[in-house]
């Protein structure tokens, strides 16, 4: 009850001094320089001081913004546009005091650690104008001034660039290469892609756990209806399971078109697989690799190596006028038949190369491959398709 004083110590110097009564919700306003600092009240009568009341390491003065959070990095509608986010920093490293609205946002072109920006604001739109093809990502740094700095939170990264160009090879010969692939780990085992920097292919090893781990190529460059073949070398130590898709992002979830299903393999010396597949739009597509053997007292070992992709032809037939039909020629039987008389007839594939060009007599019936022709007569041109 009665008269009361107080005095607040500032890390145990007393820094003022105070009056108040019992029982009165009291403010004392304490001034001391930035930074972490602890505090002490004691409140003091006639029988002399109270105990002490203490809060500890409070934050005094504008405090450093924390680290932004969420920062992704996305594709723009356009292939040279590039669009980054992140959350807005509202608090303090120190959970001392920062006003949003005085927060910039500095923005770094990685890995290249180029300046793009020292007021950035999200939605950032980044403009491509460089063709090496490269991973890109930013560093997105809050900051007050050059005295309250925050640290810089990476985004993901996103390929960048003028895309590979068919025929394209990874051969893993040098680090390089191998940063331009992109790895998605699935679960919870310990099975992850790695780079064998001494034998210089990709490998993935568990005899523990199932696998579950994706390894995406660099972008390439297709084009609507053209045929490409897809080759690699595989390698095994135990029997390992496998399998290949393609999409237009490196990321398991964008892998929409197969390419080869799940297909176990065991070959302790590297073998070379082949695929052939028409390209469905025109695009840069990811090649994925999708190592996910669930045997695991079958398994141990995975390699690959040499992966290949080659344009070998087209479905395409726009150089090719209205076909019309030779009556000498019957189309049958996977090829053709000649049948009247003889006939000088050129057979060409749809690349242009050409298969045969001779005179073929009458009655006789020449077979094709499987694939897509151009068969002239002095008569007539006509699209041959073999099934």
């Amino acid at each position: 009850t009665g008269d009361l004083t107080y005095k607040v110590l500032v890390d145990g110097v007393e820094n003022m001094q105070g009056s108040t009564q019992a029982g009165k919700a009291t403010t004392a306003e304490v001034t001391t320089t930035q930074g972490l600092h602890d505090f002490v009240v004691i409140v003091i009568n006639a029988e002399g001081d109270g105990d002490k009341a203490e809060i500890k390491n409070i934050y005094v003065g504008h405090d450093t913004p924390k680290q932004v959070k969420n920062v992704k990095l996305v594709q723009g509608d356009a292939t040279n546009k590039l669009t980054l986010t992140w959350d807005a920093a509202t608090e303090g490293m120190h959970n001392g005091y920062v006003d949003p609205t005085e927060v910039k946002y500095q923005v770094r072109k990685m890995p290249s650690g180029e300046i793009v920006d020292n007021a950035g604001t999200s939605p950032y739109t980044y403009t491509v104008t460089q063709e090496k093809a490269e991973k890109c990502f930013f560093d997105v740094t809050p900051y007050i001034d050059d005295d309250h700095k925050g640290l810089p939170t990476a985004s993901n990264k996103i390929m960048i660039g003028k895309p590979f160009e068919v025929p394209y090879t990874a051969t893993f010969d040098t680090n390089d290469e191998v940063l331009l692939f992109t790895i998605e780990h699935i679960g919870d085992g310990n099975a992850y892609w790695d780079w064998d920097y001494d034998y210089k292919f990709m490998k993935i090893y568990s005899s523990t756990a199932p696998k579950d781990d994706w390894l995406f190529t660099p972008f390439i460059a297709v084009e609507e209806g053209s045929i490409y073949k897809l080759s690699f070398d595989v390698r095994t130590i135990g029997t390992e399971k496998y399998e290949v898709k393609y999409g237009l992002a490196p990321e398991a979830a964008a892998m929409t078109e197969q390419l080869v299903e799940d297909t176990e393999v065991d070959t302790d010396q590297f073998a070379t697989r082949s695929v052939e597949f028409t390209a469905n739009k025109t695009a840069a597509i990811y090649i994925g690799f999708h190592a996910n053997t669930t045997n695991v007292e079958k398994a141990m070992n995975f390699y690959l190596d040499n992966i290949r992709l080659e344009k070998v032809g087209t479905t395409a037939i726009g150089c090719i006028p209205a076909t019309t039909t030779d009556a000498n020629l019957r189309i049958a039987d996977g090829g053709f038949y000649v049948l009247d008389r003889d006939t000088h007839v050129s057979v060409a594939r749809i690349d242009g190369t050409t298969v045969l060009s001779r005179t073929v007599q009458a009655g006789q019936h020449v077979s094709l491959p499987k694939g897509i022709y151009i068969v002239r007569t002095a008569n007539a041109t006509q699209k041959v398709v073999v099934k």
